[in-house]
């Protein structure tokens, strides 16, 4: 049976030695590990998880003390990253392969400590609600594997702290971008997409606005 990460009772966790993550049917934590790590903050692995089907909306919410959460050794399939999954938290590296993703939902990520991301994987095909990225003013690279249908406004508004690279590597079209505010006032070093579609893109709605910045991986 999959698995499904749960919200707490409470929006958001606390991470510290006793970890408060609920997975759906109850039961104990031991599917995720949370490794404290030398300065103290805490990893978040997957080596023991099989079947992850879903990170529900606010299930990490304003965590503190999160350093990575990293499912590359998990058998996920994860169909979606809910509204505000890991909204405010301190979570700094994410990185989510799956071939069935379907949603990075509104404000996945916004305003956490966001530096890295590694989303999605090939033969996956999925959205981008508004505001999944806004305010991750720590963001340097964000990788968004497989398919994208589209890209809400606001997506990556704001995230104006750092230079930040967004690839999509594997895009077989180019993506709806709703609004050209996808990327307003962003520190946007570059978008990176295969090299037989860069001039579709540098002439596509909206994604006209970034010609400059669109460049072949």
């Amino acid at each position: 049976m999959a698995i499904i990460i749960m919200k707490t009772a409470t929006q958001g966790i606390e991470v510290s030695s006793a970890v408060t993550v609920n997975v759906s049917g109850g039961g104990g934590i031991k599917l995720l590990q949370v490794i404290s790590g030398m300065d103290g903050d805490y990893d978040i692995y997957a080596d023991d998880v099989e079947g992850i089907e879903a990170i529900r909306e606010y299930c990490f919410y304003n965590a503190s003390n999160i350093s990575s959460f990293d499912l590359t050794n998990g058998n996920t399939s994860v169909s979606m990253i809910g509204d505000r999954a890991f909204y405010g938290s301190s979570v700094k590296n994410v990185v989510i392969p799956s071939p069935t993703l379907q949603e990075i939902g509104m404000g996945a990520f916004q305003n956490s400590e966001l530096q890295t991301a590694t989303i999605g994987g090939a033969g996956s095909n999925y959205t981008i609600k508004s505001g999944a990225f806004r305010g991750c003013n720590n963001l340097t690279i964000c990788t968004l594997s497989g398919d994208i249908s589209s890209i809400a406004t606001y997506a990556f508004y704001k995230t104006s702290g750092a230079s930040f690279t967004l690839e999509l590597p594997e895009v077989s079209s180019v993506p709806t971008l709703s609004s050209a505010n996808a990327f307003s006032d962003a520190t946007l070093a570059a978008i990176k997409v295969p090299a037989s579609l860069v001039s579709q893109f540098k002439t596509a709605t909206n994604w006209s606005t970034y010609a400059s910045k669109i460049v072949a991986i």
